[in-house]
């Protein structure tokens, strides 16, 4: 079974899903490293949350 990671904003931050929930689990803090340099996620409303603070707002779904 197939697993995407969910962004704040309810889409797949993945174009493609990941093979199993570790795989996804396990992908969560690369994703998020994606925004250390900016230091934050914005979403689509304009909320900005910290990128230590990601991870609790990622959920992971069957694909």
């Amino acid at each position: 079974m197939k697993y995407n990671v969910i962004s704040p904003d309810g889409i797949p931050m993945t174009c493609k899903p990941f093979a199993n929930k570790q795989a996804a689990q396990d992908a969560i803090p690369l994703l998020c490293k994606r925004y250390e340099h900016q230091g934050y996620y914005v979403t689509a409303e304009w909320r900005r949350i910290r990128v230590k603070d990601l991870p609790e707002f990622l959920r992971i779904v069957k694909a």
